[in-house]
């Protein structure tokens, strides 16, 4: 009794330890002699292991800008036509007539500020374009002095033969037959003109890219387009005068005479034109993300002349205002979209 239960024990601790002998190799040789071990399981290309997905190389095709200017602009030459005064007191003939004297004007053209953004593209192997459009500091040009001047009375009636001068004096150097019968009056005048000048710029400029392989990237760019003036004027002229009859003829140019006035005439208006603009860019940019650069150069920017024209007392008369070039340092962030 004790033999036949005493061998199902042993036969079952047999069993098991060699099962545990060859079930390392039969798992080694799982799926065949001919088809390898577990790690070749599946046939004879084993498991299929998938490829890595590549990750592409992102390259922007579109961009927005924005940026911020400031510089010195050279001084526009100034004057004026249009606005005369001195003329003779029935045809001019006689008169000193002249318009605003060179030394009246000036101007404060010191700085330009330009403040805007823009949209470009990327064409590829460096290249790229942009439209901006810029805000500019407005700038003040200035006409103010002062004159003074004779005003004639003339005629020529018989018995008195031409060129005769009762009194007075012949400022123009030629009475054309006429004869000068005295000088009515001496005139004073004080002018004050202003004009203030502001506008937007609207340009479209290419640049080329200088690859370097790191995050900072050199350029140079060119820029063509045109600047929209937006003009304000306003004009001041004061007249006093004497008349030489109260002076009296020893003492001419009314040096103890009374003066009669003032007579003020004012005008004011305002106006937009449109003049070219064109530019020259080298700069800088630099990665500060994958889609963010830093952005920052010089420009030299040409603006045109243009003028402000309005009315003065029934006479046209044109401000003008002469071509301005600045010299700027700008910066701004350009963001790069796809």
């Amino acid at each position: 009794m004790k033999v036949q239960i005493a061998c199902p024990i042993m036969c079952l601790t047999f069993g098991l330890a060699l099962t545990a002998v060859t079930l390392p190799a039969a798992a080694a040789d799982w799926g065949g002699v001919s088809n390898g071990g577990i790690k070749d399981f599946g046939g004879a290309g084993g498991v299929p292991v998938p490829a890595p997905i590549p990750v592409p190389d992102y390259k922007a095709n579109w961009y927005f800008r924005l940026d911020a200017g400031i510089g010195v602009i050279s001084e526009p030459d100034l004057g004026e036509t249009g606005f005369l005064y001195g003329d003779d007191a029935i045809d001019g003939e006689f008169g000193p007539t002249r318009g605003m004297l060179p030394a009246w004007f000036n101007g404060d053209f010191n700085t330009l500020l330009t403040l805007g953004g823009g949209a470009g593209y990327y064409f590829g192997n460096g290249w790229r374009m942009d439209a901006t459009v810029e805000k500019r500091s407005k700038d003040d040009a200035y006409a103010n002095g002062s004159d003074e001047y004779e005003t004639y009375s003339h005629y020529d009636p018989p018995p008195n033969p031409p060129n005769t001068i009762v009194w007075g004096n012949d400022p123009g150097g030629d009475l054309d037959g006429d004869t000068i019968v005295e000088a009515d009056q001496h005139t004073r005048i004080r002018v004050s003109d202003t004009t203030t000048i502001k506008g937007t710029v609207w340009m479209l400029n290419g640049y080329y890219d200088v690859d370097t392989g790191g995050r900072f990237t050199p350029y140079v760019g060119a820029g063509l387009g045109f600047v929209w003036n937006q003009l304000s004027r306003t004009h001041t002229n004061t007249v006093d005068y004497c008349t030489n009859e109260v002076a009296g003829p020893a003492l001419p140019g009314c040096a103890t005479g009374t003066y009669t006035g003032p007579v003020t005439t004012t005008a004011e208006d305002k106006g937009d034109t449109v003049t070219l603009a064109a530019a020259l860019m080298a700069g800088l940019s630099y990665n500060i993300s994958d889609i963010t650069k830093f952005d920052v150069g010089y420009r030299y920017l040409f603006l045109g002349g243009t003028d402000a024209t309005m009315d003065i007392g029934g006479t046209e008369s044109s401000f003008k205002i002469g071509d301005q070039q600045i010299h700027q340092i700008r910066a701004g962030l350009r963001f790069d979209v796809n």
